[in-house]
């Protein structure tokens, strides 16, 4: 029976010691990437393995120096493969990855609110080993969207949004996931933390050096400007610009190199959107003002631009290099010796590991460990590449407008509205489902335009600005089973027109309409007020009927601010039940069911050729005189 003892590559796992014998290693780390490692490990022949005993499970690598060091490697078994076998030994291959991949296999879509980016994080990543060394303070977002994408995708495209990288710590046992944004969350590697870098001329290296020494610097884009907008700010249209210029030199050693070597005035790297100003929002979710929120662009701007400029420097410069330190861990940092013009501190960016070591009867060769490793100078800060695209929300979506309860109309100022759309099951269908949304209308002025505010419970055809499913706007609205058309279909297919619901607690009889009647023969205009009908004329108003008009109007009152001229071609009658009046200053005619006073200053009765009076009784009188002239005067 073959015993670990005396071997450096030691595999613990759950079958326990001396059970499964690590032969080689290969694997890769880097900053704010899954680690992952291919073991290929034997156990003798009558040992009783399960792949139950081991997929998901942890499984630590030890290395041990000459020096007494070790360095450890923990992972979660995410693939195991059964190989080959000889006369002593059964192959079998072993995938292992931190447990933050586990989250590659959980796929969804959910919403955050008022919640700023690394309280986001934190909750994605709950469950796991996590070190937050993060420096900085990180506004709350309105409304953060995870959409059709894993935790995994989710978790990095905000992280390299911020400017926050990720790396692991290992220990016996375990690994611990480490967040950072600033060189003082580099940790020096586990052990010799100064490295003397060895020319290498074919020989043999010693133990934990650095040899073939690369450094390489390529053309960056010397500025960066990010443009924004925010429809609630004065200046909306106009921009919010932000801008950085990239770090002049970064020292390595006693060189001194200049990022803007080779760069002209021209080149520049232009963002829009800055995806900076819309995360923030004038209005709390109730509707009510909170305009300080608004003041945190001016603050985000300056932040992201800098982090922006921050990913275009990380690349400047690079160093790739060998070696044969086995404590060499992403994110790590070491201390560079003996080199013979960059001596300093730097930060591992990358590393790939090698390492062999046979069992069993064919065992010529000794242990033997190498790496090929990239870093950067400590001085300058490593930010994560933008790689992760924000997922896109392709074509439109529908949605359920939603509020708090007891309302049927639940705007804020700005005419927008709330929803829970279709694929939000986490969502309660009231006012906490969504961010505001803008409503799009066919015109839209300064307090003048086209309104219609959708209610409570209608459903709505929600577009997204540039893709982008945390700026969602609802652009149209249509008809389902709950919420049907105003008129039965298709039997008025000819029918068109405008018919609103009385609010609070309206029903079917209670409504506003204008309806168009196209079909043939029976076309028509109907207007419908369920209430009051106020219609203002400032100068002019026209109105020719064809044939007949009528008016049942309860009461009617008509005020005319000029002149009222009336013509009518053919005849007019008005018809009254109990009084008509017409008055004119202190003059005035009154007519009643049985009789008609005529009441005036003076009143003149001219008749061109003759005037008849006729009653059963006629009766004239003066309080003063009475005169009654003519050329003849009969008296009968």
């Amino acid at each position: 029976m073959y015993k670990e003892t005396d071997r450096p590559m030691i595999l613990t796992t759950p079958l326990g010691p001396n059970m499964m014998f690590l032969t080689e290693m290969h694997g890769r780390e880097g900053i704010s990437e899954l680690f992952q490692f291919q073991l290929e490990t034997v156990v003798e022949l009558g040992t009783q393995v399960s792949f139950d005993q081991f997929l998901g499970k942890k499984v630590t690598v030890s290395i041990t120096t000459k020096t007494g060091d070790t360095r450890y490697i923990n992972g979660i078994v995410r693939k195991m493969a059964q190989g080959n076998r000889d006369p002593e030994f059964c192959q079998f291959r072993l995938e292992i990855v931190p447990q933050f991949w586990l989250l590659t296999r959980t796929v969804r879509s959910r919403i955050f609110q008022q919640k700023s980016s690394l309280d986001i994080i934190k909750e994605v990543l709950t469950g796991l080993d996590v070190s937050y060394e993060v420096q900085g303070d990180f506004k709350s977002r309105e409304y953060c969207v995870q959409y059709q994408e894993s935790d995994f995708r989710f978790a990095s495209r905000l992280m390299e949004e911020e400017g926050i990288y990720y790396f692991f710590k290992h220990s016996d046992g375990g690994h611990t996931m480490v967040l950072g944004n600033t060189p003082g969350s580099h940790p020096d590697i586990p052990f010799n933390s100064t490295v003397k870098h060895q020319e290498f001329f074919g020989y043999t290296p010693e133990d934990d050096v650095v040899y073939g020494w690369y450094k390489a610097q390529e053309i960056r884009t010397p500025k960066t400007t990010l443009w924004d907008e925010h429809f609630q700010l004065t200046n909306s249209g106009k921009g919010l610009p932000a801008d950085k210029s990239i770090m002049d030199s970064v020292q390595v050693g006693s060189a001194s190199h200049k990022l803007t070597a080779g760069t002209t005035g021209g080149m520049e790297i232009y963002e829009y959107p800055g995806e900076y100003s819309r995360h923030f929002d004038g209005i709390n979710k109730g509707g009510g003002e909170q305009a300080d929120h608004l003041q945190w662009i001016f603050t985000e701007n300056v932040r992201t631009v800098g982090v922006r400029m921050q990913q275009e420097a990380a690349e400047a410069l690079l160093i790739e290099c060998k070696g044969s330190h086995a404590g060499f861990t992403a994110g790590h940092a070491f201390q560079l010796s003996e080199h013979f013009s960059d001596n300093g501190k730097f930060v591992i960016t990358s590393v790939e590991h090698q390492a062999r070591q046979p069992i069993g009867l064919y065992t010529p060769e000794p242990f033997r460990y190498t790496n090929q490793f990239s870093c950067i100078p400590f001085t300058l800060p490593y930010r994560p590449q933008r790689t992760t695209p924000i997922p896109s929300a392709r074509g439109v979506q529908l949605a359920t407008v939603v509020g708090p309860s007891g309302e049927e109309i639940f705007p804020d100022k700005y005419s927008r509205v709330k929803v829970q759309f279709h694929w939000d099951r986490d969502g309660s269908y009231d006012l906490n489902s969504s961010c505001w949304l803008r409503v799009a209308t066919h015109w839209a002025g300064k307090q003048w335009g086209a309104i219609h505010i959708p209610r409570i419970g209608q459903e709505v055809i929600v577009s997204f600005e540039e893709g982008d499913p945390d700026h969602p706007i609802i652009v149209g609205s249509v008809y389902n089973v709950d919420m049907m058309p105003p008129y039965t279909l298709p039997d008025n297919k000819t029918q068109s027109g405008i018919k609103s619901r009385s609010s609070l607690k309206g029903t079917s009889d209670n409504y506003n309409e204008i309806r168009f009647e196209d079909k043939k023969g029976s076309e028509e205009i109907l207007c419908h007020a369920e209430r009051d009908l106020t219609v203002e004329v400032e100068r002019n108003r026209t109105t020719t009927i064809g044939m007949h008009g009528a008016m049942t109007p309860g009461d009617d009152s008509l005020t005319v601010q000029n002149n009222l001229t009336e013509q009518i071609n053919n005849e007019q009658s008005t018809t009254a039940v109990t009084k008509i009046t017409i008055k004119c200053g202190q003059s005035s005619i009154v007519m009643d069911p049985t009789s008609i006073t005529i009441k005036s200053m003076m009143i003149n009765i001219d008749a061109q050729v003759q005037l008849e009076e006729s009653a059963v009784m006629t009766k004239i009188s003066g309080s003063a005189m009475v005169q009654i002239q003519g050329g003849v005067v009969m008296i009968n």
